[in-house]
């Protein structure tokens, strides 16, 4: 078993190195990186010898706090879990501190914005200051949810912990005080997390449920956070996976997907045991109701797929000990059930843009599609523009504030376009919804519409969010938003050709002056907004739990982001970034995580009419680039 104390600092190095800033030939600076991304475990790995940092582990004051901040991690499904985790938090507190220290009965997950911060107090006491905010309850369901009553965004509270000598173990520390750094300030009670915790012993993964709608139902996918810390065994990571999915969606996704299949339905067992010659036994106490026996396996099979861990290989199904006939060998269930999955989402990576108000393959500009072929009628006064993969069909916002709706007739004659009657100043990028039929969504001076092929438009009901910014995810079931303000996320339910969004959810990024949003993970969207001292992304969670800056810094304001998510098959390790970015400059470019640089078109692009911009006199101005839908 590995050295906690040198576990420690391999962490805290590996997050000093993550915050380093990148030579990316763009203006270097912003705030450091928030959360840093998980590593993916080696083959044959599983990370179950993992601990949670100790109280003798800590070399000074400031250390000895930010351990504290992880104390609690590890398995929280049941009350014995939460009391195993209680006792370790009081393991820091002196006996005076244990008696006013209030653990309750969760976990709070925080981000810590300033400190540790050390200051040398009275007779031998040690200051760490430290600011942190709330960003949810880590919850026995493995998710991150808000906080009741919790204000957004939630506040940031400035705190002192005061530590001293230990008198169980010499010369290490203990916490006997814990409460507002100034007398008039708030103090965070009970268990804390912070999210960088949430990298480090926990791997985040997806769990998958059906959707409502039945023309095109498929599995879209639920974030949660399995534990590898606490000597877990692969079984025990695996029974939470499958019992995540017996207990029903997140609080997120309880609009868009079918709800209480599994309702009473428990593991028999009540833990996994590991895969024999025959594969992985998962003996359920009774057959859920409406679904069926493919359905069930493609579900579990799914939900068990690793992210960083989790289980490929064959699964067989018993319902009351009886087995039942289904396939849970082959790959077959990686078709045709996921939504973000081959066929439904491709992550098709062609990329296009506006040239002089003309629609353009980046790579190929003078491959169009057949559906704008026209340059003289249909492809021309162009601003935004969105395609549909594998469909020629395309919408596109003109500069006379219009929106055209086109599509190419089966015997592959001119494309038809229509306008659609709505009208207004300030527009969104139109966006085709991963749907039976073609649907498109557009927000108009806040108002989110969607509109169909013949160009009719009905608005979709957000509340009071004025919406300036929105992407849909691959599955076709989840909206993140940019709206009076801030970053939200909410479920999208279809049904037919009804839409409807559920209850937003905040995401918190750290930035200010939002202006647009991606997806850039089945699990993450990519956030654009002002850091400290330049234009940047952030990726979070869309929990907003954790959040982690890309290097590349811009000195203009990023006015748009674009990003193609990889399909769900493919493993995190084998990930590609794909993203691209306007600024209110007429400059565009392609990013990464850890670079970025100028979109060119390719050489045959012919010259556009004259464009304001850095670009040298006649060479092609791309702007507004984006993917298929």
């Amino acid at each position: 078993m590995p050295d906690r104390r040198q576990v420690l600092r391999v962490m805290m190095l590996g997050t000093a190195a993550l915050a380093a800033p990148a030579a990316c030939g763009l203006p270097s600076g912003g705030r450091p990186i928030i959360d840093g991304p998980a590593a993916p475990a080696g083959p044959g790995t599983s990370n179950t010898d993992l601990q949670a940092p100790l109280q003798q582990d800590a070399t000074d004051a400031g250390g000895l706090v930010t351990n504290f901040l992880n104390a609690v991690a590890g398995k929280l499904d049941v009350d014995t879990d939460f009391n195993k985790a209680n006792e370790r938090a009081k393991t820091y507190l002196t006996d005076n501190a244990q008696k006013t220290w209030s653990s309750g009965s969760q976990v709070t997950v925080v981000r810590v914005v300033e400190g540790p911060a050390s200051s040398a107090g009275p007779a031998g006491e040690t200051f760490v200051d430290v600011t942190l905010q709330p960003v949810g309850i880590l919850r026995n369901d493995g998710t991150v949810a808000p906080g009741s009553n919790t204000p957004v965004p939630p506040p940031q509270v400035a705190m002192r912990f005061t530590v001293v000598l230990s008198d169980r173990q010499p010369g290490t520390y203990l916490i006997d005080d814990i409460g507002p750094r100034s007398a008039n300030g708030s103090t965070l009670t009970g268990m804390l997390l912070d999210s960088t915790g949430l990298s480090r012993w926990y791997d985040p993964h997806l769990v998958y449920f059906w959707s409502t709608d039945s023309d095109r139902r498929g599995l879209v996918p639920d974030l949660r956070y399995v534990p590898k810390v606490g000597q877990l065994s692969q079984e025990i990571q695996r029974t939470e996976m499958v019992n995540w999915v017996l207990g029903g969606p997140s609080d997120l996704l309880t609009s868009a997907v079918l709800n209480n299949l599994y309702a009473g339905i428990t593991l028999v067992g009540p833990n996994l045991v590991p895969p024999d010659p025959n594969g992985l036994l998962i003996n359920l106490s009774a057959a859920p109701q409406g679904l069926t026996p493919p359905q069930i396996m493609n579900q579990l099979r799914w939900s068990l797929r690793p992210s960083y861990e989790g289980y490929e290989g064959t699964v067989r199904l018993q319902e009351s000990s009886q087995n039942v006939k289904v396939d849970g060998s082959s790959s077959k269930y990686l078709v045709n059930s996921n939504l973000a999955d081959r066929p439904y989402f491709e992550g098709d990576d062609t990329a296009y843009c506006v040239v002089g108000g003309v629609v353009r393959q980046i790579d190929n500009p003078d491959r169009l599609p057949d559906v704008l072929r026209n340059l003289d009628r249909d492809n021309r006064n162009v601003r935004f523009a969105a395609l549909r993969t594998g469909y020629p069909y395309a919408a596109l916002v003109k500069t006379d504030n219009s929106l055209w709706i086109g599509h190419t007739p089966r015997d592959n004659s001119d494309a038809v376009f229509v306008r659609s009657d709505l009208n207004g100043r300030n527009w969104t990028r139109p966006v085709f919804l991963p749907a039976a039929d073609a649907v498109v969504l557009v927000a108009v001076d806040g108002r989110l519409h969607r509109v169909d092929l013949g160009g009719g438009q009905t608005e979709i009901g957000v509340g009071d969010l004025a919406v300036t910014a929105f992407a849909v995810a691959p599955d076709g079931h989840r909206i993140a938003m940019i709206a009076n303000g801030s970053a939200w996320v909410c479920a999208l339910r279809v049904d037919g050709m009804s839409i409807s969004v559920g209850p937003p959810r905040y995401i918190s990024s750290g930035l200010t002056d939002l202006t647009s949003i991606a997806w850039s993970q089945l699990d993450r969207v990519l956030i654009a907004g002002r850091g400290a001292v330049n234009y940047q992304l952030v990726e979070a969670t869309i929990d907003g739990a954790m959040a982690t800056e890309w290097k590349a810094a811009y000195s203009y304001r990023i006015v748009s982001v674009v990003a193609l998510p990889n399909p769900a098959s493919v493993p995190v390790a084998s990930q590609i970034d794909r993203a691209m970015v306007q600024t209110d400059h007429n400059i565009a470019y392609h990013s990464t995580r850890v670079s970025s640089r100028s979109i060119k078109l390719g050489a045959s692009a012919p010259s556009p009419s004259p464009s304001p911009s850095h670009a040298p006199a006649g060479e092609p101005v791309p702007s507004n680039p984006f993917y298929q839908d």
